[in-house]
């Protein structure tokens, strides 16, 4: 799951570099009533490393927490 989350996460961030302006475009699709052209910034490589790291890292706790629940819950139904 990490893996699969770095590798879309660096292939946003390479289609925000190569076109900017469709990027935000597409992003306000998502986000209805927002308008993210007002809060747009130029992203540099520091910002990048940045993203994709507190990306992975929250994968990574956010995985932990889900198998650790589901483990708690498997285990209780499990008849034994």
């Amino acid at each position: 799951m990490t893996s699969f989350v770095g590798i879309v996460y660096l292939l946003c961030a390479a289609l925000v570099l190569m076109a900017p302006v469709t990027s935000i475009k597409v992003a306000n699709l998502a986000f209805h009533g927002l308008d993210l052209t007002k809060i747009t910034k130029t992203i540099g490589f520091v910002d990048i490393v940045y993203g994709f790291v507190v990306s992975i890292i929250a994968t990574i706790i956010y995985s932990a927490i889900f198998v650790a629940v589901w483990n708690y819950f498997y285990n209780k139904m499990e008849v034994k």
